[in-house]
């Protein structure tokens, strides 16, 4: 009975824990909303779960000591999980920011050449072979 106890209590802790810290790193710009939701899913899942007990019956099969050891790696693997998820959130902010930066380039760089008289002929696809012609400068 103790060990399915202890079992509960830290699966609804670690649910607070993670619940929170989805929040405080979707304020902090450090994690996307996808990823934010998926934590938050998982979050009031493993809370919900935590409030049946026939759930954690089957830890009581096994000494504290094993189920202290599984707690810490739980532990251990759930932390890094969520720095992985952080990790790749702040990634593709950075892509998403690339990918804006590279879109008003071009189109800075279209305006400019417009300005200038030179104007780049685009890339069109010929019919009869299906190559692409490269792209050519008129002056």
């Amino acid at each position: 009975m103790v060990n399915s106890t202890i079992a509960e209590v830290y699966v609804m802790i670690l649910s607070i824990i993670s619940l929170v810290n989805a929040f405080r790193n979707f304020a902090l710009h450090r994690m996307t909303e996808g990823f934010e939701f998926r934590w938050v899913f998982f979050s009031a899942a493993a809370f919900v779960l935590s409030t049946i007990p026939e759930f954690f019956s089957w830890c009581n099969d096994i000494s504290l000591w094993k189920l202290l050891i599984l707690i810490i790696a739980l532990t251990l693997c759930f932390t890094n999980l969520f720095h992985v998820f952080g990790v790749v959130s702040v990634l593709v902010n950075q892509n998403r920011e690339l990918s804006m930066q590279v879109a008003l380039l071009n189109q800075e760089n279209e305006q400019m050449l417009t300005q200038l008289g030179i104007i780049p002929k685009r890339c069109k696809e010929s019919t009869a072979d299906g190559e692409k012609e490269e792209n050519t400068v008129h002056n």
